[in-house]
């Protein structure tokens, strides 16, 4: 997400390619994931017929990849959003005054663009991390079986009435979502000093 991040917030207003692919990111965060897992179950199944046979379906059913890619294209959204406000606040002075001095690109991510977008990288892994948590239909559809992922656990007690054991599972995701918020906060105190 970096990358499409970077090229959208450094190109000119008139640059229709940035346009398109900013279209596509939230496009594709903003389809439902049952559509989401439904779609990659159908792009693998007609693939993998077609190339390798049952075996071949079921085998990548197992390995757990396709839940990566489900939630990957649900939260990518996410992630571009936070990045590309995070680009978009750079002075762009920094880059030019440490181009002036003979840095490299490395050199150029690594010392002016690399520091300073940090509380929006934080800020939208703690984002896109929260929402993976919770997401079911792309969870639900693609997961191994025979695992149970922490979303299906929290549903599924609810809807057998097990309110405790929800009420814990959510505590949980709470207290994950408040040591992470703490976890980003130090760092950029610790970066600011």
């Amino acid at each position: 997400a970096a990358v499409p991040a970077w090229r959208a917030a450094r190109a000119p207003e008139s640059d229709r390619r940035s346009g398109f692919v900013e279209f596509a990111v939230y496009a594709s965060q903003a389809l439902p994931g049952v559509l989401v897992g439904f779609g990659i179950l159908m792009c693998l199944r007609a693939l993998a017929l077609q190339v390798g046979g049952p075996d071949l379906y079921h085998g990548l059913r197992q390995s757990g990849l396709l839940v990566v890619l489900g939630l990957g294209l649900r939260f990518f959204g996410q992630v571009y959003g936070g990045l590309k406000d995070a680009v978009l606040r750079l002075d762009r002075r920094q880059e030019e005054a440490a181009r002036s001095l003979g840095a490299g690109r490395v050199r150029l991510a690594r010392s002016a663009g690399g520091p300073s977008p940090a509380p929006g990288r934080g800020a939208a892994v703690l984002l896109s991390g929260l929402g993976i948590l919770k997401e079911l239909p792309i969870t639900l559809m693609l997961v191994p079986a025979e695992t149970s992922p922490l979303s299906y656990r929290l549903y599924g007690r609810y809807n057998e009435g097990d309110f405790l054991a929800a009420g814990l599972v959510g505590l949980l995701m709470a207290a994950l979502a408040l040591g992470l918020s703490a976890l980003a906060r130090s760092l950029e105190a610790r970066r600011l000093s």
